[in-house]
């Protein structure tokens, strides 16, 4: 009882003595973490927000009226008229003539890759290495992001495949995280860091539905594409970041300090 009662307290004291020093390396991993899933996120979605520019709209008609209907209130009438029809031709310019199967195959493509990828992606991450696996799972999505607006424009069905090889990338990223937060986090701490690191989902898809929808309506890099360049830039300096700074375990990190390293794996 005495030997436990010491080694608790030399646990708290080393716990302790973190608190005070600089920036510990399973922080690091939990910052990179979230904005890891940040991407996988705004990677995800941004086609949802990019689809109704990259579509034409179909064209409406108007009915023509008899010529003895009596019309009890034009200016009304003329006011809906030109605010439809402004709204119209602001939403009617898109590239591409899919109708709504062709539209529901488009977006539901990534997950023809996604499900791929689930249980495979936990036994590469015992096996491989986690950090790599999601950070590759990221790159690929990132890379092919970055090809959507030549595949798109290429051929519908160069976008599904494109779409589907996303799918396949992000697949691997929770259960590449999962491994990662099981070696780091220590037990006190591991709800917290992992709730912080999966906050990047809600995060990224919220500032990604936004951005998303500003570049769409402007003339930046040609509207619609603007978004996936921007996000899939984004994701690649992402992955430039963590093959430098994160590590597969405590043990593997050439920089971590002595004390953290007791800690992450003495409370565990």
């Amino acid at each position: 009882m005495d030997m436990n009662n010491q080694e608790c307290a030399k646990g708290d004291s080393k716990a302790a003595s973190l608190k005070n020093t600089t920036l510990q390396e399973r922080y690091i991993l939990t910052i990179l973490g979230f904005f890891g899933f940040f991407c996988v996120y705004a990677l995800r979605v941004n086609l949802n927000v990019a689809m109704v520019a990259m579509v034409r709209a179909p064209q409406m008609h108007q009915d023509t009226m008899d010529s003895d209907e009596k019309i009890v209130c034009p200016e009304l009438i003329n006011y809906h008229h030109n605010r439809s029809s402004s709204f119209h031709n602001a939403h009617s310019k898109g590239e591409f003539e899919w109708d709504s199967n062709m539209q529901a195959l488009v977006l539901g493509s990534f997950y023809f890759g996604y499900v791929v990828t689930q249980i495979p992606g936990g036994v590469a991450a015992e096996k491989y290495g986690a950090k790599w696996l999601f950070g590759f799972g990221i790159l690929l999505t990132s890379v092919f992001s970055l090809l959507t607006p030549v595949s798109a424009r290429w051929n519908v069905w160069a976008l599904i495949i494109a779409r589907a090889i996303e799918g396949l990338g992000e697949g691997v990223t929770f259960p590449a995280m999962h491994a990662l937060i099981g070696r780091w986090a220590p037990k006190q701490e591991r709800c917290l860091l992992s709730t912080i690191i999966y906050n990047g989902c809600a995060i990224g898809t919220v500032i990604s539905l936004a951005v998303s929808g500003a570049l769409c309506d402007t003339e930046f890099i040609g509207g619609w594409p603007a978004t996936f360049y921007v996000f899939g830039l984004l994701g690649c300096i992402w992955f430039v970041l963590w093959i430098t700074l994160v590590y597969d375990s405590p043990y593997s990190h050439p920089r971590i300090t002595e004390e953290e390293l007791l800690f992450t794996n003495s409370v565990k």
